[in-house]
């Protein structure tokens, strides 16, 4: 005799295996551990630069444009945030997750 046979004529134990499985997957779901927002660190590298007295349109064209322009030749860049103030530049560049943190500052330093 097979189980569905066994379930057709007799539906009792059937029904109450279904509503046991059932509440001890729905127990089980509550006690497992996920997180909301998962602590992921994003590779980023921070290149700071100063020419003290330079203004800042003078910062903008000689030091920002160019180290932009050669931060955003290195692969798996995502974002490149610069901020320009008397005498400092500071741009921040945001990899992808695949970027090793390590490959990305040494490619930065170049």
């Amino acid at each position: 005799m097979n189980f569905s046979a066994f379930s057709i004529r007799r539906p009792i134990p059937a029904i109450l295996l279904f509503i046991l499985l059932t509440i001890g997957g729905l127990i089980s779901f509550g006690r497992m551990k996920v997180q909301d927002s998962p602590d992921l660190d994003f590779p980023v590298v921070f290149v700071h630069s100063y020419l003290p007295g330079a203004s800042p349109p003078q910062l903008e064209a000689d030091v920002a444009r160019k180290i932009e322009n050669s931060l955003a030749s290195i692969s798996h860049v995502r974002h490149i945030y610069t901020t320009i103030s008397d005498g400092a530049v500071e741009t921040s560049v945001q990899f992808h997750l695949e970027k090793d943190v390590s490959e990305a500052m040494t490619c930065a330093m170049r």
